[in-house]
């Protein structure tokens, strides 16, 4: 998501350009994507401090808004929708009722205090939008509150409405991403035909006693 180089002051007000990312990160993200799905075989990341808080703090956040809504929030694992062919996932952090969703965001407290002083009035961080437009798109929701969460500060709640070109753009970025990785499978099967790959070592996890 980015914004245009206007000319005009009323120019300015626009609505930013939506359009797929070629980034060295969303590059990245693909070539991890198709290593898990050619070995099968999911990496272990390291937990952060930051991982580990937003860990501790999703429940917290989920209470208090179904405290201060008096609403049930349920909580399930994964959703996939298949979309013109391609498959898009979401892990939701909560389903509310029947037409709503919600996600959590734990933040340091200069985080949150930023959220809530920047601009005219408190908004989604660019940076979470794509994930609220594509839980709307898997789920088929009405809405998701965005919830940006900080123990001892306010929780920041913004309703998040589906929008069609957001919705476009996440489906050409699944088609991308699944050509991308298709076409690595096939460049890397090609090159280490008769080759016998390395043992791996068993995980901890998947050892029995």
């Amino acid at each position: 998501m980015h914004a245009e180089r206007f000319t005009t002051a009323a120019e300015s007000d626009a609505a930013p350009i939506l359009s797929v990312a070629m980034t060295d990160t969303a590059q990245a993200a693909i070539l991890r994507l198709a290593a898990e799905r050619i070995s099968g075989h999911v990496e272990e990341t390291f937990t952060t401090w930051d991982m580990q808080r937003g860990h501790d703090d999703e429940p917290k956040a989920r209470d208090e808004y179904e405290q201060r809504h008096d609403v049930t929030v349920d909580e399930i694992g994964f959703m996939t929708r298949t979309i013109d062919g391609v498959t898009i996932g979401y892990s939701p952090d909560g389903l509310v009722a029947d037409d709503g969703l919600i996600e959590c965001k734990s933040r340091r407290q200069a985080t949150q205090l930023a959220h809530w002083i920047n601009g005219d009035k408190p908004s989604v961080p660019a940076e979470n939008m794509a994930q609220l437009q594509t839980g709307l798109l898997v789920s088929g929701r009405d809405w998701i509150d965005y919830l940006g969460f900080a123990e001892g500060w306010p929780t920041l709640e913004i309703r998040v409405y589906p929008e069609a070109q957001w919705a476009a753009v996440i489906v050409a970025a699944a088609k991308y991403a699944e050509t991308e990785i298709q076409r690595i499978t096939t460049t890397y099967t090609e090159r280490t035909a008769g080759l016998t790959p390395s043992e791996r070592t068993p995980d901890i996890a998947d050892l029995r006693f």
